[in-house]
């Protein structure tokens, strides 16, 4: 069975108004999205990670955030696209977007 791993990454540090994210507001967007991604696919992986970009006016930034994986099948994905989890991601951390990236890999428990 074709199975599709969801990375979905997202800042942590600055709330889309530039604002930043205290650590009670990231421990409780972090809680809110892990329940987020065990409604819609019933597991997930989280991993802490530091990233950084230029903006339009060519100002670096950076900041912590949070990469989510899930592993499912194609068939999940036609019920539960990942485009929606990833922008259930983006809204629960207050962004103005994420990084999503799908990736047909060969999966299995053992």
């Amino acid at each position: 069975m074709k199975q599709i791993k969801i990375i979905v990454g997202v800042g942590c540090g600055l709330r889309k108004d530039g604002s930043s994210i205290d650590t009670t507001d990231r421990r409780e967007m972090l809680a809110r999205a892990k329940h987020f991604l065990l409604t819609h696919y019933g597991a997930y992986t989280v991993s802490g990670v530091f990233g950084g970009w230029k903006d339009e006016t060519g100002c670096d930034w950076s900041e912590p955030g949070y990469q989510f994986s899930v592993t499912v099948s194609a068939e999940k994905l036609d019920s539960v696209p990942a485009a929606y989890i990833a922008g259930g991601i983006r809204d629960i951390f207050e962004q103005r977007c994420v990084v999503l990236e799908t990736v047909e890999v060969n999966f299995e428990l053992v």
